[in-house]
């Protein structure tokens, strides 16, 4: 049984992605299929089959699993949902595309540049490295080096996007570094992108043209933190650790273009990120501030609980 633990959330969640961290304290892995192919996750109501993400699958350490929920009610403290394993005969239960339908584009970058999201915008790596992240894995970022995402009319967005990404930077790390970003220049007439400025603590985000929704004062130093931008209309905020930091939320509206997505340079061979990049999502719609909480407790632990027994047995449905 996982138990959510949603309160100060003020808020219904609908449809959303939690991260559930397993290890051999939580589920008995010597009764599972080797890759977890008969791993289910069943809603609350003991029947309705859930959509889940095997992330990373890690016996000897800690697995790490998306799964889909349909509703959280706000500030509630009860909602659970159900693991079912232990049935050698199962196929592979994994609806990757399903758990995040309405992203534009999610990189785990748990041990390659594949894209989760139904639009298939799998990346090239140009030089990065994997290491270990916030989340299972991560990728690091040598100041030369990149991901391209592509150009894929599914990232040409327009109207509201949001930006999320865990990064570490590296105590070298120096200029306007770029997490993503789909510009060539910082002043082109269409794209966007999500930047900090070690030097200034500065955290901003462009959408077209040169007008930057900004949050100043923002120390980020040598540890994980989940940032996040988003862009609705001329307006911009941005987020740190699930907290609305903004400073300057006047933006230049979004406007779509033909330039590949880079994560960890701006696209036009500059700005390169120096430091560790994990878990990067870009979604075509605003996300409130208590989705964006939420998705901070979620993948900063906390948020779920594991305990033993559930109706029916441990056995896959």
């Amino acid at each position: 049984k996982v138990t959510f633990d949603n309160s100060g959330i003020a808020e219904n969640l609908t449809d959303f992605p939690v991260l559930i961290r397993l290890t051999s304290a939580d589920i008995d892995y010597a009764s599972i299929q080797p890759n977890g192919e008969d791993l289910r996750f069943i809603d609350a109501d003991g029947s309705t089959v859930l959509a889940h993400e095997i992330a990373t699958w890690n016996p000897a350490g800690e697995s790490t699993v998306w799964v889909k929920v349909p509703l959280v009610d706000a500030n509630s403290t009860t909602y659970h949902v159900w693991i079912y394993y232990g049935t050698p005969l199962a196929v592979d239960g994994q609806s990757t595309t399903a758990v995040w339908q309405d992203y534009a584009g999610v990189w785990h970058l748990d041990g390659d540049e594949n894209d989760s999201s139904p639009n298939a915008n799998h990346g090239t790596n140009f030089g990065t490295t994997q290491t270990a992240g916030q989340l299972g894995n991560a990728r690091q970022f040598d100041g030369a080096s990149y991901i391209d995402a592509g150009s894929d009319a599914s990232l040409g967005i327009t109207g509201a996007i949001t930006i999320e990404a865990w990064a570490q930077f590296d105590p070298a790390a120096s200029g306007a570094p770029r997490i993503v970003s789909k510009k060539i220049s910082w002043s082109d007439p269409a794209g966007y992108n999500l930047e900090y400025k070690p030097g200034e603590s500065k955290l901003s985000t462009l959408g077209s043209g040169n007008n930057p929704g900004a949050a100043t004062g923002v120390v980020l130093g040598n540890t994980w933190h989940y940032l996040v931008a988003m862009i609705s209309g001329s307006t911009a905020t941005l987020y740190v650790d699930g907290i609305n930091v903004t400073t300057d939320s006047s933006v230049s509206s979004l406007a779509a273009n033909g330039t590949p997505l880079n994560i960890g340079r701006r696209t036009g061979a500059a700005a390169y990120f120096r430091g560790l990049i994990d878990e990067v999502r870009i979604s075509s719609s605003a996300r409130s501030a208590a989705w964006i909480e939420a998705q901070y407790r979620s993948m900063n632990g906390g948020y779920v609980s594991m305990s033993g027994g559930g109706p029916g047995g441990g056995n896959t449905p």
